[in-house]
């Protein structure tokens, strides 16, 4: 009963390795997939501000939102996977803390930027992501 015991235990433990390692490969072959974005918004020629952008795909239900930076620039940290994206220009992410009169502050979008752009199922702008480390797009609003 003793060897019993034994042989089941070394073959639990060759099929959990067996798993570990299936499983391992898996994971790695998913994380190369796509890549991180980054670029640069103009709106009538000069740098875009005050606002984020977003790259969504609904039929992944996968997005990233990224912050523009005072130069119109903007950089990702996150790789997203490599698909076609719709892409919107979106309010400032905030605090939600109450203004001057008690009731929360509602973010706006920069004052000339046209609302089509606000939405990415209204926004002409699409960005086609690949497998490799940046992405860059430049949107020339």
């Amino acid at each position: 009963m003793i060897q019993k015991a034994t042989i089941i235990s070394r073959s639990t433990i060759v099929c959990s390795l067996l798993f570990v390692g299936v499983a391992a490969m898996i994971g790695c072959g998913e994380s190369n997939a796509g890549g991180t974005v980054s670029g640069k918004v103009t709106l009538n020629g000069k740098p875009l501000t005050g606002a984020n952008v977003k790259f969504h795909n609904p039929d992944l239900g996968v997005g990233i939102t990224c912050e523009l930076s005072p130069d119109g620039t903007f950089a990702s940290t996150t790789k997203i996977p490599e698909a076609t994206y719709q892409v919107a220009i979106i309010p400032p992410n905030t605090s939600h803390e109450p203004g001057a009169d008690g009731m929360p502050v509602i973010p706006k979008l920069p004052k000339d930027l046209p609302q089509k752009y606000a939405s990415p199922d209204t926004s002409d702008l699409t960005a086609e992501v690949h497998s490799q480390p940046v992405n860059e797009f430049t949107f020339e609003l």
